[in-house]
């Protein structure tokens, strides 16, 4: 055996560690109030004495929704536009109003899994998540009562500190930390007419005219930490401060860029460790509010109508099986902008048709989109990129295997569209925290995504790209911070 290693099966070694006492409280919002509503905010101090486990401590709380026929989107995270992270003042996470879409690429992309009990993780239609019967007309799904009043359902990781790498982060270390959550504004939220499925005249597709908002109820911060009653590792790591200057922490965030799409979104960034690029499409007139849901391409059963996509017999999609209804609010879809076909989104919307509206159907595309990044002017990669390029990129960006939640080429196309590049290594499970994507720090580095082909719509999408960095965070003695972009 090289080097003296053994397997972990053969392993007699044993690491102990006494005098370890576990730990979880439970933190009040500093803004003293029990409902906050859309574009507030929400604000928690951390202790200051305690090892914190950011993997694990997570905000919880409930919805109140009112206004006829409200949904709540999937992924329980779209009701937050950003969280803000501050030490002493200084700012270690920038808030970028992106929230939601961040989360909702993390959990289409497989670079995390959302909880499916507290993460509200798919639309829900015929009943809410505590049981309620919602398929009346402008039923509302609802956490004010009941349940939902005598006990918090709803829980939500802290932004990017749940990459914070070491995990156990020792809050002694480092100023007082506040925690900002910013609440998403209301056109978050679908406003469905009926549950009927797609075809009928008024269906769950058919927006009702209202604009239904919410409220985060009674939000808590539960945090998770630890203690060492012989303070022997806080002492060890305040040595090592004051022997090598400062000890460094990493975590991951996101620089947004949007723009109307007009065939290519360039920007400039300056950053020390740039990790990947990701770019996505939205339909601008999704992002309104009080609409209908957006049927999933080949995974909605019943349909009544023709509409094209695997979504037009009389009985199931493609790949639906009977009695199967998966939807997705307009907020979080993500969609290749094609010219042909044209998105379901325009007359049939408007004129209250939603329920015939052609949707997913990609066999009409008349014209290529095939999309390509550049750094400095040099293509990356050095091919145009389409749908099956754009795929097999990003999971290699992502490094995973396969879209945990997608099941068709044409999900992808119509519902979770997106396209990444690697710009640094590959990391496993449990391998040592490491740096190692592009650096433009003291130059002027140019990016660009664009579109390639003549089958590129330019007038009714918004660009997002996500600039996915490694931050570094030095601690020095009296808690003197430096924030590394």
């Amino acid at each position: 055996m090289e080097n003296g290693s053994v397997p972990s099966v053969l392993s007699y070694a044993l690491n102990q560690i006494q005098s370890v006492s576990v730990q979880s409280f439970q933190i009040q919002s500093s803004t003293g109030t029990g409902s906050v509503a859309p574009n507030g905010s929400i604000r928690f101090n951390l202790p200051q004495t305690s090892i914190m486990d950011f993997h694990t401590s997570k905000v919880y709380f409930s919805v109140t929704v009112t206004g006829n026929g409200g949904r709540l989107p999937a992924y329980i995270d779209n009701l937050f536009a950003g969280i803000r992270v501050t030490a002493g003042g200084m700012t270690l996470i920038q808030n970028n109003n992106l929230h939601g879409v961040i989360s909702t690429l993390e959990y289409e992309s497989g670079q995390y899994e959302c909880d499916p009990l507290t993460g509200h993780k798919e639309v829900l239609d015929m009943c809410d998540a505590v049981g309620k019967n919602i398929q009346t007309t402008n039923a509302i799904e609802t956490y004010g009562t009941g349940a939902g009043l005598r006990s918090r359902l709803f829980a939500v990781h802290l932004g990017a500190l749940k990459t914070m790498c070491p995990r156990l982060v020792d809050l002694s270390l480092l100023p007082n930390i506040q925690v900002e959550l910013i609440v998403a504004p209301a056109s978050v939220l679908a406003a469905v007419k009926t549950t009927a499925q797609r075809g009928a005249a008024d269906c769950i597709c058919t927006a009702n005219g209202s604009s239904p908002s919410f409220t985060i109820d009674r939000p808590v911060l539960n945090a998770n930490s630890y203690a060492m009653l012989s303070s022997a590792y806080s002492n060890g790591i305040r040595q090592r401060i004051s022997d090598t200057g400062a000890i460094t922490m990493k975590y991951k965030q996101n620089l947004a860029f949007t723009q109307n799409w007009t065939g290519s979104n360039r920007f400039s960034v300056a950053s020390n460790c740039i990790d990947k690029i990701t770019a996505l499409w939205r339909l601008k007139s999704y992002q309104v509010g009080g609409l209908g849901l957006v049927p999933v391409v080949n995974r909605c059963a019943g349909l009544l109508v023709a509409d094209g996509g695997g979504n037009g017999s009389t009985s199931a999609g493609a790949l639906a099986k009977t009695g199967e209804r998966h939807y997705q609010a307009p907020c979080n879809v993500f969609q290749i902008p094609l010219s042909t076909p044209t998105p379901d989104n325009q007359t049939t919307r408007a004129a209250g048709l939603e329920a015939s509206g052609v949707f997913g159907n990609y066999s009409t595309q008349a014209a290529e989109c095939d999309f390509q990044f550049s750094i400095n002017s040099a293509n990356y990669p050095q091919y145009a990129m389409g749908v099956g390029e754009c795929l097999n990129m990003s999971l290699h960006a992502n490094n995973v295997k396969k879209l945990p939640n997608c099941e068709s080429i044409g999900e992808f196309m119509g519902n979770k569209f997106h396209v990444a590049i690697p710009l640094n290594l590959p990391e496993q499970p449990f391998d040592k925290p490491t740096c190692s994507g592009l650096s433009t720090l003291g130059s002027n580095a140019f990016f660009e995504v664009k579109a390639v082909g003549t089958g590129n719509n330019t007038s009714l999408y918004e660009s997002i790209v996500l600039v996915e960095t490694s931050t570094l965070l030095r601690v020095g003695a009296g808690k003197q911070l430096e924030v590394v972009l």
